[in-house]
């Protein structure tokens, strides 16, 4: 999943909120805006924690995601998710149903549309300009099946309605995911809004500025001890 699993966090904190019949903390508020707008891990691995895995196996019951498992431990980026599960996902995000009250979705999709600018590649490439974007995107290298790069978006107001779920892997570079995601995008706006003026995709740098998600890989990579020093388990 890489970091758009992130959303699916959000979804399960605010529904936690709701079970308790509460706001979410300015605490909470403050991790769940660095997690999403920022993409920041910290963030999330402190949201993680604090759900843990019942919470958050939960909410992924209970919005139907029948083909997610998260991530094991505090590996929330190994999270296995489908295109389909995402659409669901956005789908209570968007619609009025009796999971997420009125005041959680707009509060998830106002984030989402706060996402830093050199977040904001992916699924908004070719969308009409006068549609709210609403993204998250995630990218993860891997031994196997080289660059995760995925993204995912909501796309409304102005008579627009739809959302977009795009998810690869194979990719050599970071930028050969971004490439395929935006082109996939811009087909499908263009073949939903075909009169629509289109905005201007932003191409994101060749480094990411994001941190990937930690891995059992990097933890065993950063916990071997260089020039006779004692290792130590970043992140």
């Amino acid at each position: 999943s890489a970091s758009v699993v992130k959303v699916t966090v959000l979804g399960a904190l605010l529904l936690d909120a709701q079970r308790q019949e509460r706001k979410l903390t300015s605490r909470e508020k403050s991790l769940a805006k660095a997690m999403i707008t920022k993409s920041d891990n910290a963030s999330t691995s402190t949201l993680w924690k604090q759900l843990g895995p019942t919470k958050v196996k939960r909410f992924i019951k209970a919005a139907g995601m029948t083909d997610t498992t998260p991530g094991a431990d505090r590996y929330w980026g190994l999270t296995q998710i489908t295109a389909r599960d995402q659409q669901r996902l956005l789908g209570r995000l968007t619609t009025k149903n009796s999971l997420l009250t009125d005041d959680s979705r707009a509060y998830a999709r106002k984030l989402m549309g706060e996402v830093v600018r050199d977040q904001r590649w992916g699924t908004p490439a070719g969308a009409p300009a006068t549609a709210t974007v609403q993204v998250k995107n995630g990218w993860l290298p891997r031994k196997t099946h080289g660059w995760r790069v995925h993204s995912i978006g909501a796309f409304t107001g102005k008579g627009h309605n739809y959302t977009i779920s795009i998810l690869t892997h194979g990719n050599k570079t970071m930028t050969d995911g971004v490439n395929t995601i935006q082109a996939v995008s811009r087909a499908i706006h263009k073949r939903l809004s075909p009169k629509a003026p289109a905005r201007t995709a932003y191409v994101p740098p060749a480094v990411p500025h994001e941190a990937v998600p930690a891995t059992p890989e990097r933890a065993a990579r950063e916990s071997v001890p260089a020039h006779g020093t004692q290792g130590t388990d970043g992140t």
